[in-house]
């Protein structure tokens, strides 16, 4: 322990913040800056990857973001007042038994709903069917009544069977079926068919009384023939079990001539198809429909009102329903704090009974992904920005004591001891460090007023301690140390980062990439050790460059060039710490703009593949054509459209066996003069597991009654337009016209590039609710906006932009070191004759070529540097994982930041020379001669 003499330490400390006021303040500045990037740095990346795990969800359809068990079985009704208590307590016991508690935390509603089989429908009352006849069948979902508005009759309620006389001999005329008394041997009986009512919307009413064709209505008792009109209220068809579901096969009793009345009790407006409530299926809104010109299906589905179960249950015994249990997830109660905890739990969600349907695993997967690479690429470039902001402090430091090294002389002279004068330094670290960086602390608090204050308090501590370190440190640095300890400092460096590059390499080999496993710390220091070992060579290199480039000028009769290069080629190595400074900060900048540049770059290669072209239109039902007229349209306004039409997991056969894909007929790829057999096609996707047929091998595909033969001419990984990751089987429109029909050809979806044509589009479809226009800019905005993305390339932008800065103000430490010895040489041209101007014109041939040097090489270095870092940071998790993200050197970017060190080192060169000119010429004579 030691006393500090009061009034003594007090002077000196006062005396020594006093005189270092303006490197105090450049000093402070920089230290603000770093403490608001540390602070702010972790409350950032928390809040970034909050908000976009709940973007994430958020973004997802239903049917991928929440949890569903799907299963056919049997339940019975329950009590009359509570028909659906047993499905209820069976979804019940599956979300308790099955659902762990972390997730069970998540989820905001519970729903049921179930299918009956699909029935086949014919005309009321004489049961005609049509060659290829619709289908119907009943749903109900728990809270329907909610999400639905009657727009005509009334909801389905339980009706009596209904009595009917049946047979080829029953009489005209006959009274009712109850007064009807039956003949001995006449083909002529009484019947009772069960009548259930339904509620079905306008568009399944359309479609659905236009597939049933011709067929007999009651009016007033008047029976009328009527062909294709709308169903309306009061309608009637028949139902009879279509024997290929597999929920009648389990069906016992006399169900083989199970025959159901249905009667359409009422016209009912659903809400939108994109209610969370629906779970994307829509086939309460309308009915599906395939057909081409041979035939035609619809796939029509109607409400059965609860009073309606028990009876259902009855009159098909042993029927197995298509049951789902939906549990909701809430993004709001999803952080990403348990995110890991929470794909384990998912991914251990497998009752026996039933089977698991969601993609909450792969989403959250996907945001992990995306947030240990932003954690990567935060923490590699914050190591490199704290340690260029320690050495910034560092020179600046250094600078002030070798200024003000005749002031210390004389506190030693005045009784001030060691002792005292660090502690004086310690004090001033402390009001140029340490104040600042709380600044920055409560900067970042103010601005992220709910995020975790611990990691971001470590940060700041750690920060404060290095640059007080530092700054205390610097002016007690010994001499340039002996040439042998220099080079065997350079061998070390050298093999550091030898070793750092082979790591980097092995790193990229691994099946696994940047994106899996904790944070590596090889890739955190890659780019400070990559950077160091630039600068240290850099500055090595800037001395014999200088004795070159001065071989030649050195001849020059001007003082100018004499005096100017000789003071280049004795300061390079004096000046050795700004000069690393300033090619750190120079390097720092590049690798920070460059991978912001790759991100973004990146971004837009993705939305390219997602949209396949500048613009996509495409029908938002499923296998649903766009409407003929607007493809015609099209083609008249733009010859280069792409249409093409996706049907999703076809399966094809061949001599290895079935597989599934997409089946992808896009326009424009056959070679000319293709139309033969078979059609040549190309295997798109990753293809994992599957065992495809070989090149030129034949394979077949049966599609509507179709048999098309193929045979695969290529394969690749992935195709503009078409979903990446998935396996297709893509072929030429025209070619798959030929083989199947124009119809089965018709295309749900057209790729254009022409902006006018666009442009010409925009709006068009407001009309036409089942087609939606999907822009290439649209999906890299949606990419962009995404938080952690977001706030990673403004986080690089920030780092560039101080890198900037840090050359600045290693420029202007440069500047500070020779200041005297500067002042001395203009003493000497006085003498010689010289002027102020030829004092300017001394100091820039100094200056200039020394920071332009230094800064051209930290240009270079950074650009080496984040090309040897690009492939093992695998940056597509930034744009979905769709497209592999490499490193994009944006020429345009790198000659903004080209164009900032320049106005760097210019103002510090202005700085020196605004010094020059206000100058005594007498001073400085008495100071050379002093």
């Amino acid at each position: 322990m030691f006393t500090l003499p009061g009034r003594l330490g007090g002077h000196v400390w006062l005396r020594q913040l006093a005189d270092a006021r303006r490197v105090g303040l450049v000093i402070a500045s920089v230290v603000l800056i770093g403490g608001v990037f540390v602070a702010s740095g972790p409350a950032v990346l928390e809040v970034a990857a909050v908000d976009d795990v709940r973007n994430t969800l958020s973004e997802a359809s239903p049917d991928e973001r929440n949890i569903r068990f799907a299963d056919r079985r049997e339940i019975g009704a329950g009590a009359p007042r509570v028909p659906f208590s047993n499905i209820e307590w069976t979804g019940g016991q599956l979300r308790d038994e099955h659902i762990p508690p972390s997730v069970l935390e998540l989820v905001s509603d519970e729903q049921w709903i179930f299918d009956t089989p699909q029935f086949l429908v014919s005309t009321y009352p004489d049961g005609i069917s049509a060659r290829y006849p619709p289908t119907f069948r009943f749903r109900q979902q728990s809270d329907v009544d909610d999400h639905l508005t009657l727009v005509d009759g009334s909801l389905p309620t339980e009706r009596e069977p209904e009595a009917r006389l049946e047979g080829e001999e029953c009489p005209e005329g006959v009274p009712e079926p109850d007064q009807f008394d039956p003949v001995e041997g006449e083909d002529c009986r009484v019947v009772a068919l069960p009548v259930f009512e339904t509620a079905i919307t306008s568009v399944t009413a359309d479609e659905l009384g236009r597939a049933l064709g011709s067929r007999i209505v009651d009016l007033g008792g008047r029976r009328v023939a009527v062909d294709g009109v709308p169903l309306t209220v009061g309608d009637r068809f028949m139902l009879r079990p279509d024997w290929t579901q597999l929920g009648f096969r389990t069906s016992h009793g006399d169900i083989g001539e199970l025959r159901i009345i249905v009667e359409v009790s009422g016209l009912i407006e659903l809400s939108p198809r994109s209610d969370e409530f629906w779970f994307g299926d829509v086939l309460l809104h309308r009915p599906r429909v395939r057909e081409n010109n041979d035939f035609e299906f619809v796939f029509a589905a109607g409400l059965l009102g609860p009073s309606q179960y028990r009876s259902l249950r009855a009159t098909a015994p042993g029927t197995g329903l298509d049951f789902s249990w939906r549990f909701l997830i809430d993004p709001e109660l999803v952080e990403d704090t348990n995110s890991e905890e929470l794909v384990a739990d998912l991914q251990r969600i497998a009752p026996p009974d039933a089977r698991v349907v969601t993609q909450l695993p792969d989403l959250l997967q996907d945001h992990l992904a995306q947030r240990r690479l932003t954690l990567q690429v935060w923490s590699m470039v914050a190591v490199a920005f704290v340690a260029a902001v320690v050495v910034a402090i560092a020179t600046l430091a250094r600078a002030e004591a070798v200024r003000r090294s005749s002031v210390d002389a004389l506190q030693f002279a005045r009784g001030a001891s060691r002792v005292q004068l660090v502690v004086a330094d310690a004090l001033t670290a402390a009001a140029v460090v340490v104040a600042p960086t709380g600044v920055g602390v409560l900067i970042a608090i103010v601005v992220f007023p709910t995020a975790d204050r611990s990691v971001s308090m470590v940060a700041a501590v750690g920060f404060a301690s290095l640059g007080s370190a530092a700054f205390v440190l610097a002016r007690f640095l010994r001499p340039p140390l002996p040439p042998l300890r220099q080079v065997l400092i350079r061998v070390a460096l050298t093999g550091l980062a030898l070793a750092v590059v082979l790591l980097l390499r092995r790193r990229q080999t691994r099946v696994s990439d940047a994106v899996d496993g904790d944070l590596d710390p090889t890739l955190m220091l890659a780019p400070l050790v990559l950077i160091v070992i630039v600068a240290v060579v850099g500055t090595d290199l800037l001395g014999p460059i200088s004795r070159l480039s001065a071989r030649p000028l050195r001849r020059s009769q001007g003082v100018v060039w004499f005096v100017g290069l000789r003071r280049v080629i004795t300061n390079v190595g004096t000046m050795r710490g700004p000069l690393m400074a300033v090619v750190m900060a120079t390097a720092l900048s590049v690798v920070a703009v460059v991978l912001a540049s790759s991100i973004e770059s990146a971004q837009h290669a993705a939305a390219r593949q997602h949209i396949g072209a500048e613009a996509r239109i495409a029908s938002t039902l499923p296998q649903i054509p766009l409407p003929r007229d607007l493809v015609e349209d099209i083609a008249v306004l733009d010859e280069e459209a792409v249409f093409g039409v996706s049907l999703s997991s076809q399966w094809f056969e061949g001599m290895r066996g079935q597989f599934a894909a997409d089946l992808v007929a896009l326009d424009g790829l056959s070679p000319p003069g293709l139309g033969g057999e078979p059609l040549e096609v190309e295997l798109l996707g990753p293809w994992r597991g599957v065992r495809l047929p070989e090149l030129g091998e034949p394979f077949v595909l049966e599609l509507n009654g179709f048999v098309v033969p193929m045979v695969a001419t290529s394969r690749s990984g992935q195709r503009e337009g078409i979903r990446s990751g998935v396996s297709a089987v893509v072929v030429d429109r025209a070619a798959f016209a030929a083989a199947t029909s124009a119809q089965q050809a018709s295309p749900d979806f057209v790729l254009i590039d022409d902006q006018e044509v666009i442009d010409a589009l925009v709006g068009a479809f407001d009309s036409r609710p089942a087609v939606v226009l999907s822009t290439r800019a649209a999906a890299f905005d949606q990419l962009a906006d995404d938080p952690l993305s977001t706030w990673t390339r403004r986080g690089l932008r920030f780092v560039a932009a101080s890198g900037v800065a840090l050359a600045m103000v290693g420029s202007m430490a440069a500047t500070a070191v020779h200041g005297r010895d500067r002042r001395r040489d203009l003493g000497l041209v006085v003498i010689l004759g010289g002027t102020r101007r030829t004092s300017v014109q001394m100091a820039c041939a100094e200056l200039v070529p020394t920071f332009a040097g230094a800064a051209m090489l930290g240009v270079g270095g950074g650009v080496v540097a984040v090309q040897i870092l690009g492939p093992s940071l695998s940056l597509e998790a930034f744009s979905d994982g769709t497209v592999s993200a490499g490193i994009d050197v944006a020429w345009g970017a790198l000659a903004l930041i080209v164009l900032g060190i320049a106005v760097a080192l210019a103002a510090a060169v202005a700085s020196a020379v605004h010094t020059i000119r206000r100058l005594d010429h007498a001073m400085m004579l008495r100071e050379r001669n002093g």
